[in-house]
C-alpha cells in the first residue's frame, strides 16, 4: 500500500482504491488485478483528497471508516467540488445497516457493499459500475501510424517532467487570444493523456479513452473543432463533460516529427 501520492507513471490510473487496512487493500488489489484492473491505493482522507485533485480516476472505492473521518464527508466534498463529472464512487463497510446504505447513496456514492460480500460479487460489481465510468472508448490510431508516433514520443523523452515557463507561456496565450478558461498542452501515450501544462484545470493526467485530443490524432492534419461535447456522440458520455454547459473544444498539433504528432495544444469553455 503506498504511503504518499501516487506517481502518475507508475499507475494506469483506472481506480483508486482508499482504505487504511493494508491486508484489505492488498486483497482487493490482488482481486482486481487478477481481473484487469489495476487500483492504486492510499491510506488517508487527506491522501485521497490530494490525489483526485490530481488525477482523475474513472471509479473510487472507499473506506467508510478512515482513521482520519468519515469517508461519506469525503464523498460529498468531491460531489460538490466535481459537479457535472461523472465518477463512480463505491463505499464500503463492515456495517451492513439498511440506513447506513441509505445515507451512502443519499451522499452521492453509487454503491454501497458490505466488507463481507463474496469476491465474485464484488468483482461484478466494480466491473459494471467501471464499465459505465469508461463507457467513451477511444480506439488507436491506425498501425504503422500509431506505433512510429508512440516510438516518436518515447523518444521525445517529455513525459512527466517538471513545469517550464515556455510551456506555459503558450497555454496562457491560447487561453487568452480564444476566450477560454482552460487551455492545455496534451501528449498522449498508449494509455494516457498527459499535460505538459496546463491552465484552468486541476488534474495533471486522464485515461487515454477520456482524452478528447486522443481523437484528435486521428486527423493530425487539420484542426479539431467540437462545437458543443455534450451534443457530440464521441463525448456526451465522457465524464469530463459537465452535462450543465455547454463545452467547445479546439485541438491543434504543436510538436511533430516527420508528420508524426507527438504533442496537441487545446483550449475549452
Amino acid at each position: 500500500m503506498t504511503s504518499d501520492i501516487p506517481a502518475p507513471a507508475a499507475a494506469s490510473l483506472d481506480i483508486l482504491l482508499v482504505d487504511d487496512d493494508p491486508l484489505v487493500c492488498e486483497r482487493l488489489e490482488c482481486l482486481l488485478a487478477a481481473h484487469g484492473m489495476r487500483a492504486v491505493t492510499v491510506s488517508s482522507m487527506e491522501l485521497a483528497r490530494q490525489t483526485m485533485r490530481a488525477i482523475y480516476f474513472p471509479l473510487v472505492i472507499l473506506d467508510r471508516h478512515l482513521g482520519d473521518g468519515d469517508g461519506l464527508d469525503l464523498v460529498r466534498e468531491y460531489r460538490a467540488r466535481q459537479s457535472g463529472r461523472r465518477v463512480r464512487i463505491i463505499v464500503l463497510s463492515s456495517d451492513e445497516s439498511p440506513d447506513l446504505e441509505q445515507a451512502t447513496l443519499a451522499a452521492g456514492a453509487d454503491a454501497f457493499l458490505s466488507k463481507r460480500i463474496g469476491d465474485e460479487a464484488f468483482v461484478d460489481r466494480v466491473r459494471r459500475l467501471y464499465e459505465r465510468a469508461c463507457g467513451n472508448k477511444v480506439e488507436l490510431a491506425h498501425e504503422p501510424q500509431e506505433t512510429a508516433r508512440l516510438r516518436a514520443l518515447a523518444e521525445f523523452a517529455i513525459m512527466d517532467t517538471a513545469d517550464e515557463q515556455a510551456y506555459d507561456d503558450i497555454t496562457r496565450i491560447a487561453s487568452v487570444v480564444c476566450d477560454a478558461p482552460i487551455a492545455l498542452i496534451s501528449l498522449v501515450d498508449d494509455k494516457r493523456q498527459w499535460f505538459k501544462s496546463r491552465l484552468g484545470l486541476e488534474a495533471q493526467q486522464t485515461p487515454r479513452q477520456h482524452a478528447f485530443c486522443a481523437h484528435a490524432i486521428q486527423q493530425p492534419s487539420t484542426v479539431f473543432v467540437v462545437p458543443d461535447a455534450r451534443t457530440d456522440p464521441r463525448f456526451a458520455e465522457n465524464p469530463l463533460v459537465d452535462r450543465r454547459a455547454a463545452h467547445s473544444l479546439l485541438c491543434r498539433r504543436a510538436i511533430s516529427d516527420i508528420g508524426r504528432p507527438r504533442s496537441w495544444h487545446g483550449v475549452r469553455d
